[in-house]
């Protein structure tokens, strides 16, 4: 193969970063077409299709012939990018080699709408008005300096739909980049009140159920997910109780509410000015320092209260969900054992309601661009078991004592365990020790009906 010209070497690393966006690869939209014909006879890149998008991925030789020419850009770059960005700023640069780079190969190169309602500090800081202008310049650097593509994100639903702008690199610029710029955003201390933002903001809108066992379990959840001690929310929130924005905190022991939240829209703008304008500030240069936030109370630690309302740790709840879900691909197993090899066609004869709702919920995916099940039985839910279980009883119970208590220890197993997991609601250990009691009981009966 001989050399390539320069544009359509450009037109290949371009193709070889922006397949980043997906794995399916880079939109051919977003290529110019009589480039891509000469790179596609060169067999450096080849065609893919995917829902209703046509897309471009390198072949083996365009891995191989992008990454000798990216090699030398990033050789290049190590010596020209600190001139290229000098005027931004240094912990901005940080910030996203940090919370993005190091996580990610793509980033919004738009800036996004309503970045108010963030619940991430990271996306909230990066939007802001002030700090997104300096984000966009240095991805648009890398793209300029041919260590970016810029490209259109897109996702299955409705057989396939254009989602955001991104900026997009490959592993070698992120690696690049995170030796090129080591350092951090904000120390330990800084990121504390950030963190304290990630878990207010997230519960302002949950304070205002009914549900009491979801909003403290739920409030427990991202205390402890962002490290953020009841003391340190409690402290923020009875100073905002002093300007009539919420109630006193009350604490999750408490037999009401944590907190109230009475003027959500005051609630944001304080969170907006104590907590979020600051470490703007800090990242523009504006300050030298992020004042932590006075802790005025003193409760019990989070190990205490977990004991005290008996809440599953994330280990336990991830048990727990394996625990139900491989229960339920058992039970599964033994309805198709004991119903034979044309258990469809059985179903469909004696329950056609029943297999025209799984059916129908399999059109329903393929219409969303949802791969759908193969196997129908999938789908089924408390009510299809129940009713097959009736239906076929002789097969599946030795008397109507039998078929009683298999029904209620489903339902234990249904209601307590596998529904609040698939729905992200509350498992206490109540709930938790229910359920691992009725799936022992429902195995034990699996097993002896599958030997009889």
């Amino acid at each position: 193969m001989q050399k390539l010209t320069s544009e359509l070497e450009e037109e290949l690393v371009k193709i070889y970063i922006g397949q980043n966006i997906r794995k399916e690869g880079i939109l051919q939209s977003q290529v110019k077409k009589e480039r891509a014909d000469a790179l596609l006879s060169e067999r450096l890149i080849k065609e893919n299709h995917w829902y209703s998008f046509g897309l471009y991925v390198t072949t083996t030789e365009g891995d191989r012939y992008s990454k000798s020419i990216l090699e030398k850009k990033i050789t290049e770059a190590d010596t020209i990018i600190e001139s290229r960005i000098t005027e931004i700023p240094r912990r901005i640069i940080t910030l996203l080699i940090r919370k993005y780079v190091t996580q990610d190969l793509t980033f919004p190169a738009q800036r996004p709408e309503f970045y108010e309602f963030y619940d991430s500090w990271p996306k909230k800081l990066v939007a802001d008005s002030q700090v997104w202008p300096f984000c966009d310049r240095f991805f648009d650097t890398l793209r300029v300096m041919g260590l970016c593509a810029k490209t259109y994100n897109y996702v299955s639903t409705r057989g396939g739909e254009l989602r955001e702008l991104r900026y997009v690199i490959s592993p070698e610029v992120q690696e690049f980049l995170e030796r090129k710029f080591p350092g951090v955003d904000f120390s330990l201390e800084e990121e504390g009140n950030l963190r304290i933002f990630n878990v207010l903001v997230q519960m302002k809108n949950l304070v205002r159920g009914d549900n009491l066992e979801f909003i403290r379990e739920r409030f427990y959840e991202l205390l402890k997910q962002y490290a953020v001690s009841e003391d340190e929310a409690g402290s923020v929130i009875d100073k905002m109780s002093e300007l009539h924005i919420t109630s006193k905190y009350k604490g999750l022991l408490s037999n009401e509410k944590p907190f109230e939240v009475h003027d959500p829209g005051r609630f944001s703008i304080y969170l907006d000015d104590k907590l979020v304008k600051p470490a703007v500030e800090l990242l523009l240069g504006k300050r030298r320092v992020m004042e932590s936030l006075p802790v005025t109370r003193r409760l019990p630690s989070l190990e205490q209260v977990q004991e005290k309302l008996g809440m599953l740790s994330p280990e336990e709840r991830m048990d727990f969900f394996l625990e139900v879900t491989e229960f339920e691909v058992q039970l599964r197993q033994f309805i198709k054992l004991k119903l034979g090899n044309g258990w469809e066609n059985r179903i469909e004869n004696d329950l056609p309601e029943i297999m025209k709702n799984w059916k129908d919920k399999k059109k329903k995916d393929e219409r969303w661009g949802i791969d759908p099940e193969r196997d129908l039985l999938n789908y089924a839910d408390l009510s299809d078991y129940i009713q097959i279980f009736r239906k076929y009883k002789r097969m599946f119970f030795n008397n109507d004592e039998e078929q009683g208590d298999v029904e209620s220890h489903l339902k234990d197993w249904y209601n307590f365990g596998r529904n609040p997991l698939m729905h992200a609601r509350t498992v206490n250990s109540e709930k938790y020790h229910t359920t691992l009691s009725a799936i022992k009981f429902l195995q034990s009966w699996i097993e002896r009906i599958s030997e009889s």
